[in-house]
């Protein structure tokens, strides 16, 4: 009987030690802690966007965000790029701390990438892991006269083709435009 009573209180400790993890800290000012869904980290980036100055967000340990449709539509050389995530028009630094950003897009949905950086855009990647993006360019990320630095993030199966699947586009998992 105590053994089940140590597993239940152990378990119970477990859960609120991954609850705390995954709140976020509401706050309107950076650093932003988005918890552990993709709406809040979108959030976030849309504040962050909003800020007259550089912002910061920090991901939660190890978490996988999935993205399923399309957050933002842009038109680049006359092609049409849907990304998960929004666009990026201010100095951004995310610190992913081993986190993903996975996209598996519902029923229905294009093919969407994660990022879009525009030209007074400035993201930053640190620790962090951006997989399964697909669009006619930069299957992750699309740097449009902007800046991306990237250290210690890993972009895996991240794919460049039209729509159809029979053209191949261009930049495979980061495209940049200058």
């Amino acid at each position: 009987m105590n053994l089940r009573k140590s597993f239940c209180i152990v378990m119970f400790i477990f859960f609120l030690i991954c609850l705390a993890a995954c709140t976020n800290n509401n706050s309107s000012s950076p650093p932003y802690t988005p918890g552990c869904i993709a709406d809040e980290l979108i959030r976030d980036i849309n504040l962050a966007n909003n800020l007259s100055g550089p912002a910061v967000i920090n991901l939660p340990p190890n978490y996988l965000y999935t993205l399923t449709k399309v957050e933002n539509t842009r038109i680049l050389n006359n092609q049409t790029l849907h990304s998960g995530l929004p666009h990026i028009d201010n100095k951004i630094t995310i610190n992913g701390n081993n986190s993903v950003i996975d996209i598996q897009l519902d029923p229905g949905e294009p093919f969407i990438g994660h990022f879009f950086v525009k030209a007074a855009g400035d993201l930053e990647l640190f620790d962090l892991t951006l997989q399964n993006g697909v669009r006619y360019v930069g299957g992750a990320v699309v740097v449009y006269e902007g800046a991306l630095f990237a250290s210690n993030t890993n972009f895996l199966n991240n794919l460049a083709r039209s729509e159809g699947g029979n053209t191949v586009g261009k930049g495979g998992a980061i495209y940049n435009e200058s």
